[in-house]
């Protein structure tokens, strides 16, 4: 059963609702997963703000994992940045970097309601 009170601009629901059904009480280690890794991915953003090549690949691991379990902001918001980053477009690294953490708190509350 997926959580009413989930934010659908952060979740999605119909995502976690399949993976439900797919995987029955493993989904509850495949969150858990994302929760113990997810933190040194965000670690990179802020360690190495400055260094895209360091940045690239957190976001896109942040990115993979978030979007494979419907965790859509927090995907979103890393793709945005990753595409910036690699296109080497002017963007507000720091603001972004923030946004990404900021996401990651909200979704990460979340998460623990739907474990």
């Amino acid at each position: 059963m997926v959580d009413n009170a989930a934010d659908p601009e952060l979740v999605d629901a119909a995502r976690i609702a399949e993976l439900r059904e797919l995987l029955g009480e493993d989904l509850r280690e495949v969150l858990s997963e994302f929760l113990n890794t997810a933190p040194a991915h965000l670690a990179v953003l802020t360690t190495t703000a400055t260094d895209p090549a360091a940045l690239i690949p957190a976001l896109h691991a942040l990115r993979g994992g978030a979007g494979n379990i419907g965790l859509v902001r927090l995907a979103e918001e890393c793709r945005l940045v990753e595409e910036r980053l690699r296109a080497r477009d002017a963007i507000e690294l720091d603001g972004a970097l923030r946004q990404i953490t900021h996401t990651f708190v909200q979704t990460q509350d979340v998460i623990r309601r739907l474990r």
